[in-house]
C-alpha cells in the first residue's frame, strides 16, 4: 500500500508540475493586447481599417487604409484657427505629367493620409487633419482610446484634398465672407463632406461641378471656402460660392490656382493671399503649365509659410502618385501610390 500511495502522489504531483506552466502561459484571449481586435460593436472591416494605421513621419503623419463601405457620418466642422494661408495650383501643361501642388495651412495638427475603395465608388487617396473629425488635442493616433479610434472611422467625410482613380484632384482654401446658394429641394452637405462626393463619384471637372450643383453647401462651424478640382484630361475649375451664387471658372490656360481670395471679384484682400497667388501665377505661366516633381513641391515651398504650413502635397494625375512633406520638411518627402483604374459608374 506505500508503494502504491507514493506512487500515486507522484503521478499527482507531476500531473500538477505539467498543468501550472501551460495555464499560467495561455492567454484569456486570443486578442492582442491594445489592439482593436478586443473591441465589440465593430464589423471585421471596420477593425481591419483600425488595425491598419500607421505612422510614417514624427510630425506626425499617418496612412490608414479604410476597408469597404463607410457609412454616412456628422463629421465635425473645421473651427478654430483663421489664420488661413492655403496654395492650390493644378499644372495641366503636359498631360502625360499632370501635377496638382497644395499647401495646408492651419495651427499645428496631425495627418492622416487615407486609402479608400468603396464598392459603389471610386477608390481615392486623400489627406485628412484628424482634428476635423473630432481627434482633438493632436493626441497620438496610435494611442488612442477605444471611444476615441472609432472617431477614426469618420475620416473619410473630412478630406482637405485628395485624387482618385480616374486622376480627378481636388482641395479647398478658405475664404472670408462666403456665402452658398440654397435651395429647400436639394440635400445639405458639409463643406469637406462635398468633397468626398467627388472623389467616390466623379471622373471629370464637368462632373465635379454637377455633383456641386445638386447640393446645398454649409458652411457652419467653418470657414466658407472655395475649391480647385482638376481631371486627367487636362480640365481644371475653381468653384466658388459669392454672395449666394455659386461661380465656376474654368481655367482659360494650361494652369489654375487659388490662395485665400475670391477670384470671382479680383479683391486680393485677404492676408498674404495676393504675393502667394502672384508667385504661383508667375511660376506657372512661366513653365507653361508643366513642372516636374521637385519643381512642383519647390513651388510649395515657395509660398510656405513657416508658422502654419502644415503639409505640401504634389498629386500626379496621370502616374496616381502623392508625395508629402510636412511641417516644411522639404528634404524628407513621402511617396504614395493609388493604383489607377478603369472602373465606370
Amino acid at each position: 500500500m506505500d508503494t502504491l500511495l507514493k506512487k500515486s502522489i507522484f503521478r499527482v504531483l507531476l500531473l500538477i508540475m505539467i498543468i501550472i506552466p501551460l495555464t499560467g502561459c495561455a492567454s484569456p484571449s486570443s486578442a492582442v493586447s491594445g489592439g482593436v481586435d478586443t473591441l465589440t460593436g465593430f464589423s471585421p472591416e471596420e477593425i481591419t481599417t483600425l488595425n491598419s494605421l500607421e505612422k510614417v513621419d514624427d510630425h506626425p503623419l499617418y496612412v490608414m487604409h479604410y476597408t469597404g463601405g463607410y457609412n454616412q457620418a456628422a463629421a465635425a466642422p473645421p473651427v478654430g484657427d483663421t489664420s488661413y494661408a492655403c496654395s492650390l495650383f493644378a499644372a495641366l501643361g503636359d498631360k502625360d505629367n499632370l501635377r496638382y501642388g497644395r499647401n495646408f495651412d492651419w495651427s499645428h495638427s496631425a495627418a492622416l493620409i487615407l486609402f479608400t475603395e468603396p464598392p459603389d465608388g471610386y477608390a481615392s487617396v486623400s489627406m485628412v487633419n484628424p482634428d476635423f473629425a473630432g481627434i482633438k488635442n493632436g493626441k497620438d493616433l496610435l494611442q488612442l482610446t477605444n471611444a476615441e479610434r472609432e472617431l477614426l472611422l469618420d475620416t473619410p467625410f473630412v478630406p482637405t484634398d485628395g485624387m482618385n482613380e480616374t486622376g480627378l484632384t481636388i482641395a479647398m482654401a478658405a475664404v472670408d465672407g462666403g456665402k452658398a446658394d440654397f435651395l429647400p429641394s436639394r440635400e445639405t452637405i458639409g463643406s469637406l463632406e462635398i468633397m468626398r462626393e467627388v472623389l467616390d463619384h466623379a471622373a471629370t471637372v464637368d462632373e465635379a461641378v454637377k455633383l456641386f450643383s445638386s447640393y446645398n453647401i454649409d458652411f457652419t462651424g467653418g470657414p466658407p471656402v472655395h475649391y480647385l478640382v482638376a481631371d486627367a484630361n487636362g480640365s481644371a475649375a475653381l468653384i466658388e460660392y459669392v454672395a449666394g451664387q455659386m461661380v465656376v471658372m474654368p481655367n482659360e490656360n494650361p494652369w489654375h490656382l487659388a490662395t485665400n481670395h475670391f477670384i470671382t471679384t479680383g479683391v486680393k484682400d485677404s492676408g498674404n493671399s495676393g504675393w502667394r497667388y502672384d508667385t504661383l501665377r508667375e511660376r506657372l505661366s512661366a513653365a507653361g503649365g508643366i513642372l516636374t516633381p521637385k519643381e512642383a513641391m519647390t513651388l510649395l515651398a515657395d509660398v510656405a509659410q513657416a508658422d502654419s504650413t502644415q503639409w505640401s502635397a504634389v498629386y500626379n494625375a496621370s502616374a496616381g502618385s502623392v508625395d508629402v512633406a510636412m511641417g516644411g520638411g522639404y528634404d524628407v518627402v513621402h511617396s504614395f501610390q493609388l493604383d489607377l483604374g478603369e472602373k465606370t459608374k
